[in-house]
């Protein structure tokens, strides 16, 4: 396990070049939404302009890798912070980090995310559904409704350490 973090942190993090590819990450990624919000795009455009943008891109040994799960390729249950047992999807994409050395890989990072567009409805300019955010936030254990999941039953995230 120390091996990672040695590698991790003397490879990568305090690798000027690493920083720098990931500031150029970064702001390539703002660039995109900057310019989706400019010409109205639609949330679903967005969360396809932004994965089309991350996918493949390279950060000294890391490569990242974004899809669009939006709807019902990513639609889970669960039980919610009322104890209700409810559906939604788990988010509107996912990026999956990986840093590799000697062709194996040594960390892997994935991040599910569930984006919003500011809308113009009411008093209420953000429409946040608190059943995602606890979903995202607690990650309680889900079963597959559809999509990537598909019925699978009780999936739990978890962390896989190796010494």
């Amino acid at each position: 396990m120390f091996r990672i973090f040695e590698i991790l942190i003397h490879e990568l993090f305090n690798n000027p070049k690493f920083r720098l590819d990931q500031n150029d990450i970064a702001l390539d990624a703002y660039n995109t939404l900057s310019k989706s919000y400019k010409n109205k795009d639609n949330e679903v455009k967005t969360v396809e302009k932004l994965c089309s943008n991350l996918n493949g891109k390279e950060c000294g040994k890391a490569k990242l890798y974004a899809e669009k799960i939006h709807g019902n390729a990513s639609k889970v249950e669960f039980y919610n912070a009322s104890n209700s047992l409810v559906k939604k999807e788990l988010g509107d994409m996912v990026i999956i980090s990986l840093a590799t050395c000697k062709s194996k890989i040594t960390f892997e990072k994935i991040a599910f995310i569930q984006n919003k567009k500011e809308t113009k409805e009411g008093s209420e300019k953000w429409k946040i559904d608190q059943d995602q955010l606890f979903l995202l936030n607690v990650f309680p254990t889900f079963n597959g409704v559809s999509g990537i999941f598909g019925n699978e039953k009780k999936l739990l995230c978890q962390m896989f350490l190796e010494d």
